[in-house]
């Protein structure tokens, strides 16, 4: 006899599940959250399968316990129903790795159709799924263009007003369509709508996070202001590459110092295209040198924080969790003088995708250790400040990982230092883009390239020759 384990987070489908299989032969155990679905499957032996409902409460649904289920080396066959037949689910569905797909719209015995199909090592899809999938495979014309462009620069922080100016039409119209954007998508906020056109594939991540991560630029009106929260060194109002405090800006590697579109082991520079093969940088602290991204894109003093100035500014100011529209952030704020600054939970990247937008956060430090173990294994141990609206915490990160960066500058002086009649500053060292010294003649440089000039009183400059 097969044992099964059901999740349903409604105790009469349940019941009624159960009573149905029990009478078709199979040992059936329940489960209404994950958390139990979980516990009982750490707990007993035997079992055989999974039967999940797509959608459960406490805001996990059916695919995400059955991946935490195998990440716990609990692998069994699945199958999964839903009553929840929009689009948008469908495509999850299509996207999972499950053996067994019924719509709960289907006869019951459908399901049990499918648990036994499964049961003797087949897959199985309902008819009454097929046809949903081959509706959601032709999903262009869900949304017009002008709502998918209108999406995506709401999805970016856009506000009606700049929309119709750039687009050249009505601010009604931008709201005509940002009211068809939800009713189409059934959503709420257009947060929701983005995760859910991103699901259609509609709307696909690399357009999403063109616009959510913008390339740095030197514009005079993205450059950080210093806030002064009574720590040893003053913080950036926002994030290296934001145009506004609520924005993500831009996404990085460790000691890389331009964004990309995938981040990978393949892509980072400072190794040898895997993991394992990482290269010395020669510090354990990159703040402030040719590797630091702050440094190059901001100059005047900017830097990135080491650990012990993130560890500084989780323990002596007041944390919190926030809410700006659509944007989740967390807050620190001086306990004597109330200043404060906000940074957005804007995830992280790995390969070309951005995970955990929007409720966790990633920030770099410039601290790190190398670690090598002959030519076997060599990896870059950085160090980053994670956090979500309950907590803040300095560990460890992974340097191939794209995440977002918070600059610091030192604090700047009351007092007036006497003019001294001083050098100019001077050439120390030239880098490539990925560490190379070349030296220090700017005469002797390749005729093409990107190329990072160290100076003599601590700037950096970068050169670009075409």
């Amino acid at each position: 006899m097969k044992t099964l384990l059901i999740v349903d987070d409604h105790p009469i489908v349940l019941e009624g599940i159960q009573s149905v299989l029990s009478k078709n032969g199979f040992k059936v155990l329940k489960a209404t959250t994950a958390d139990q679905a979980i516990a009982i499957a750490e707990q007993v032996n035997g079992i055989d399968m999974y039967v999940v409902d797509l959608s459960l409460k406490e805001g996990t649904d059916g695919i995400t316990l059955i991946e935490t289920l195998r990440e716990k080396g609990h692998y069994r066959p699945t199958v999964v129903y839903t009553m929840h037949e929009e689009l948008w689910n469908i495509s999850i569905l299509m996207k999972a790795d499950v053996e067994g797909i019924v719509l709960k719209g289907d006869n019951i015995n459908e399901l049990v159709y499918a648990v036994k199909t499964v049961a003797e090592g087949n897959r199985y899809q309902s008819a009454a799924f097929d046809e949903k999938r081959k509706e959601a495979l032709n999903t262009t014309g869900i949304l017009s263009s002008k709502d998918i462009e209108i999406l995506r620069r709401l999805s970016a922080g856009a506000g009606n007003r700049e929309i119709a100016s750039e687009m050249q039409i009505s601010e009604k119209t931008v709201e005509y369509h940002r009211a068809n954007i939800l009713r189409k998508l059934r959503a709420k906020t257009m947060l929701e709508a983005t995760k859910r056109a991103i699901a259609l594939g509609i709307v696909y991540v690399s357009m999403v996070t063109a616009v959510i991560i913008p390339q740095p630029a030197a514009a005079a009106e993205t450059l950080p202001e210093a806030v002064d929260l009574g720590l040893s060194v003053d913080w950036a109002d926002r994030n290296l590459g934001a145009d506004t405090p609520l924005d993500a800006g831009g996404y990085y590697a460790f000691a890389e110092t331009e964004p990309k579109a995938t981040y990978d082991w393949t892509t980072y520079i400072h190794c040898a295209g895997e993991i394992g093969t990482c290269k010395d940088l020669g510090t354990d602290n990159i703040a402030g040198t040719h590797y630091d991204p702050a440094t190059l894109l901001l100059g005047d003093g900017w830097r990135m924080p080491t650990a012990a100035e993130c560890e500084e500014l989780v323990d002596a100011c007041t944390f919190a969790g926030d809410q700006y529209g659509d944007t989740c952030v967390v807050t620190f704020s001086a306990p004597d003088t109330g200043n404060r600054i906000i940074l957005p939970l804007a995830g992280y990247m790995t390969g070309a995708r951005l995970y955990t937008f929007n409720s966790e956060g990633a920030y770099m430090t410039g601290t790190c250790e190398f670690e090598s173990y002959g030519d076997e294994w060599s990896d870059i141990g950085n160090i980053a400040m994670l956090m979500n609206s309950n907590l803040a915490l300095i560990s460890y990160g992974s340097p191939q990982l794209g995440v977002t960066i918070r600059p610091v500058k030192e604090k700047a002086s009351t007092s007036v230092a006497p003019v001294l009649s001083a050098s100019p500053a001077t050439v120390t060292q030239i880098y490539t883009v990925d560490g190379k010294p070349l030296g220090s003649s700017i005469e002797s440089l390749p005729s093409r390239g990107i190329f990072l000039i160290l100076m003599s009183d601590g700037h950096c400059k970068k050169i670009i020759k075409k």
